[in-house]
C-alpha cells in the first residue's frame, strides 16, 4: 500500500527545468533497444562480462552519493512518483506524464504531441511482467504486448536513481577512476545490470551527484552513444531530483526537456500499470 502523498513541486514561471525522464523510455533510461536485425544479433553486442564484484571505491562513491541525494530515509519515503514534463527532440516534441513505483518497479507513461493543430496520446507501461503499449490512433487501435529485447530492459530499469537498492536488483558496479565531464572532475563508475547491460555513471566530485549519464543503444539499426546530461537539481521532499536534461547521440544534441510538475506518492488508480482489456466497442470500431 503506497503512502498518502507526501507533497509537490511546480516550476514557477520563467524558470527553466528539463525532464527527469531521460527514460528513453524513458526511461527512466531504462536502457531500451530496439534491434532491427530481427535475431537479436545487434543486442547481443551491448551484453557485457559482468565482474565477480563490486570494488571498495565504487562501494564508497555509492553509499556517499545516496547520502547527498537526500539519505536512505528520506529515500525509503518515496515508494512512487509522478512527474510531468516536456521533451523536445529532433523530430519529436510533445508532453508526457510518468508514473512510477519502486517495488515493485512497474510504470506508466502517457505521451501527447500535436500535430496539425490536434493532440494525439500514446501510453506504455510495465506492471512488474508484462509490457505493453497502446496507440488509440491506430486503425486497429488495441493494446498490444511487448515481448523479447523491450521486456527485458524495462525488467532492468531503476527507480529515482541508477544506485538505488542496486545489490537488491542483482547489479555490479566498477571503478574507472577520475574523469573530467563539460571541465569538472568527475568520479566515473561502470554499472551492470543483472542482464549484462552497461551504464556509464558521472558523479561530480564536488557534490557526488550524477550529472551524466551514457550507455550504448540501438539507433537507426546501429550501435551508438546515448549520453544525457543532468545540468540542474531541485529538492523535493528531502531528495535531490534531477530537473534539468539535455540528450546526445554520438556527442551531438538530440534533444532537451522541462519538467511542469513532479508529484510524491501521488494516488494511483487501480490497475494503472496493467494492459488495458480489450474493449467491446473496439471491437464494433474494426
Amino acid at each position: 500500500m503506497l503512502l498518502p502523498p507526501l507533497g509537490r513541486f511546480r516550476t514557477g514561471p520563467g524558470r527553466l527545468f528539463l525532464a527527469v525522464l531521460a527514460f528513453a523510455v524513458l526511461a527512466p533510461f531504462s536502457l531500451r533497444a530496439q534491434d532491427e536485425s530481427g535475431d537479436g544479433s545487434l543486442y547481443s553486442k551491448l551484453i557485457e562480462p559482468i565482474p565477480d564484484h563490486t570494488d571498495a571505491g565504487s562501494r564508497k562513491i555509492i553509499e556517499t552519493h545516496l547520502k547527498a541525494l537526500g539519505g536512505q530515509e528520506a529515500l525509503n519515503k518515496i515508494e512512487a512518483v509522478r512527474i510531468s514534463s516536456h521533451m523536445r527532440r529532433a523530430h519529436f516534441e510533445g508532453d508526457l506524464i510518468m508514473t512510477e513505483t519502486g517495488n515493485p518497479y512497474r510504470y506508466h507513461v502517457k505521451t501527447t504531441v500535436k500535430r496539425l493543430g490536434k493532440l494525439y496520446d500514446k501510453f506504455e507501461g510495465y506492471n512488474g511482467e508484462i509490457l505493453w503499449e497502446y496507440d488509440p490512433n491506430e486503425k486497429r487501435a488495441f493494446p498490444k504486448q511487448i515481448d523479447g529485447l523491450r521486456l527485458k530492459d524495462a525488467a532492468n530499469g531503476f527507480f529515482l536513481d541508477p544506485c538505488l537498492d542496486w545489490e537488491a536488483r542483482g547489479c555490479t558496479f566498477e571503478y574507472l577512476g577520475e574523469v573530467k565531464s563539460k571541465g569538472r572532475p568527475h568520479y566515473l563508475l561502470k554499472m551492470y545490470t543483472s542482464a549484462g547491460r552497461t551504464l556509464f555513471l558521472y558523479f561530480e566530485a564536488k557534490t557526488l551527484m550524477i550529472t551524466r549519464m551514457g550507455a550504448e543503444i540501438i539507433f537507426g539499426g546501429a550501435i551508438v552513444d546515448e549520453d544525457v546530461y543532468n545540468t540542474s537539481f531541485e529538492k523535493v521532499n528531502g531528495v535531490w531530483f534531477p530537473v534539468a536534461q539535455e540528450y546526445y547521440i554520438d556527442n551531438q544534441k538530440l534533444g532537451e526537456g522541462k519538467i511542469t510538475l513532479i508529484e510524491v506518492n501521488p494516488e494511483i488508480e487501480p490497475g494503472l500499470f496493467d494492459m488495458p482489456k480489450v474493449r467491446e466497442r473496439w471491437l464494433r470500431q474494426q
